[in-house]
């Protein structure tokens, strides 16, 4: 919600509750009302008109200076404006401000009702860091087994920062926008790691006026494309899945009217196409293709299958998982000679090898490996391991841009993984990453599981 308490980020609500209606689960819809952020963005306007009139009062010292403000009062200004505002800003125990909750909640319970969601609505007020009022909302939200497993956000827009200009003032002003952008930046991706960090998957989204609401019929059936590049415990697979069951991705009939439901049982729903991408050169793309459609005839999820190896000599797989993980991953040459005595022993059984369950058995978590280390024993070819990536973070993003965009140009919806969150990661990149890689596609959903998540063959 805005800080009028309007709710916001209305297709982020279509998505949870087509995610709901197809997986049976619950929705608890939390908003929570940033009121530091007004008092600072009032704060830092009437800053901005200051200089922008001229009207800064300037010291007998600093007036013999031509061209050049005085900046350090200006921020002592701001901060003490800042200070007064929100000491002033209203609290729980405010009239006003409860007031504001009722009506946000009542608007945002409406919005639910008309996308048939069930579930809970709760809104709150925050006038000090917002991050940490969306980690208290995580934690005490829900009653014992029913506390959220996956936490869905809108992908906000931060670096809206325009080109330079001649002028000092407007110089100045989109410094001063710059600053603020990273500040929000900092504090969003504080918000999301402090969420993975409490064991819950996080789920990005990104959306465009394209992506259907409920009651809204697309032509045809819907297309999900699904680009797969690391494991990350299977979340993946079964969002899109799930998402694909819903009546708004059946599609229409001739007329333009939605199939009956005689027709739907036969059909599959929204049509899911897996780009399974490989971050090395010695993956062989048959033996992965062959692989991953094995794996998926086992949890009994239909997908067409396109291997991608555009990004092999890339660093994509350094940026989509925890890179001190790695040196916990068995070597491949370990796991191919330990899977295939496990097949010399269990050659009496009929049905397939399953590598994901055997790791899982040998207690061997998937969350941080690339698909071709999960399935290293079908799909490495022999030959030299060591090479020498290209590029740097924004080059692999552009890359994977351009490949998304050129394959998934008419799908409804595109499903990839969320970056991993490097210790230290700078705030800035993180995001200019994640927005050169959704550039150009308007439903982007990206998905980070909390590691505890399993797909299996017998749900």
């Amino acid at each position: 919600v805005d800080a009028n308490g309007n709710p916001t980020n209305l297709k982020t609500l279509s998505l949870a509750s087509q995610l709901q209606q197809a997986g049976k689960g619950i929705n608890m819809v939390i908003a929570i009302i940033d009121q530091s952020s007004t008092a600072k963005a009032a704060s830092v306007a009437s800053a901005v008109d200051e200089i922008c009139g001229g009207t800064t009062p300037l010291d007998d010292d600093q007036s013999e200076i031509s061209g050049l403000s005085s900046l350090a009062p200006l921020q002592d200004r701001w901060r003490n404006e800042e200070e007064s505002l929100s000491a002033a800003s209203s609290g729980m125990d405010h009239y006003d401000t409860i007031k504001l909750i009722q009506r946000s909640k009542a608007l945002l319970m409406l919005q639910m009702k008309r996308e048939g969601m069930d579930g809970f609505a709760e809104v709150s007020t925050t006038d000090g860091k917002f991050f940490e009022a969306v980690w208290s909302a995580v934690i005490h939200t829900g009653l014992g087994p029913l506390s959220p497993n996956s936490i869905l956000l809108s992908l906000p827009s931060f670096l809206t920062i325009e080109g330079s200009n001649n002028n000092n003032n407007a110089s100045e002003t989109n410094s001063l926008a710059h600053e603020q952008s990273r500040i929000k930046a900092e504090n969003y991706l504080r918000t999301i790691n402090g969420i993975l960090n409490l064991g819950k998957a996080v789920i990005l989204f990104k959306s465009s006026p394209s992506y259907p609401q409920n009651g809204d019929i697309i032509p045809d059936r819907g297309t999900i494309d699904i680009w797969w590049i690391v494991h990350d415990g299977g979340l993946l697979l079964l969002l899109p899945f799930l998402l694909s069951k819903h009546a708004v991705w059946f599609g229409s009939g001739g007329d333009g009217k939605r199939k009956k439901n005689r027709l739907r049982r036969k059909t599959v729903g929204a049509k899911l196409r897996l780009f399974a991408v490989t971050t090395s050169p010695r993956e062989n793309a048959e033996k992965l293709q062959k692989a991953v459609t094995e794996h998926l005839e086992r949890v009994r999820i239909q997908a067409d299958v396109i291997v991608v190896e555009d990004l092999a000599r890339t660093d994509i797989a350094q940026y989509m998982r925890d890179e001190a993980s790695v040196d916990d991953i068995p070597s491949r040459d370990m796991m191919a000679s330990s899977r295939d005595q496990t097949l010399k022993d269990k050659m009496r059984i009929s049905r397939p090898s399953n590598p994901v369950a055997s790791l899982r058995k040998d207690g061997i978590s998937t969350s941080h490996m690339t698909l071709g280390e999960v399935f290293s024993s079908d799909c490495y070819e022999d030959g030299p391991s060591n090479f020498t990536h290209s590029g740097d973070g924004i080059q692999t993003a552009t890359v994977l841009n351009e490949m998304v965009r050129r394959e998934s140009h008419d799908a409804n919806l595109v499903v990839t993984n969320l970056p991993f969150i490097q210790k230290d990661h700078d705030s800035e990149e993180y995001f200019k990453f994640l927005y050169t890689v959704c550039e150009g596609i308007d439903n982007v959903m990206l998905v980070r599981g909390s590691g505890a998540e399993v797909i299996t063959a017998y749900a």
